[in-house]
């Protein structure tokens, strides 16, 4: 599903798209997507997260709360931006974080307060 689609079924769930703040929640996020992948999932391989940069240009900002983003795991060669089209944050099972285009499809993690 796409970012906006993803964050739309978190919402209706009662959360939002997960937001990582520390290297403690990160972890977390690493073993559940780790955990919940499997090779019935090709050809998607990511997860969307809260993240975006869409009003400003590498000004990465977490879309539930509007605050920026202080805690990262970008892969070294990230955000990249290719094609200036990738605003939407995601990560994969190796919990490596990559920008990618917000239409692209990924899975969603949802966390509630």
């Amino acid at each position: 599903m796409t970012w906006d689609q993803a964050s739309a079924q978190c919402r209706s769930l009662g959360g939002h798209l997960v937001v990582v703040t520390s290297e403690e929640e990160q972890t977390y996020v690493h073993l559940f997507t780790s955990s919940h992948y499997d090779d019935s999932m090709k050809p998607v391989v990511c997860f969307w997260m809260d993240g975006k940069d869409e009003e400003s240009e590498n000004h990465w900002y977490w879309d539930w709360t509007g605050q920026p983003l202080e805690y990262t795991n970008w892969y070294p060669t990230e955000p990249s931006n290719t094609g200036d089209k990738e605003n939407c944050l995601g990560t994969h099972k190796g919990g490596i974080w990559n920008d990618y285009p917000c239409y692209y499809k990924c899975h969603a993690i949802c966390e509630k307060e």
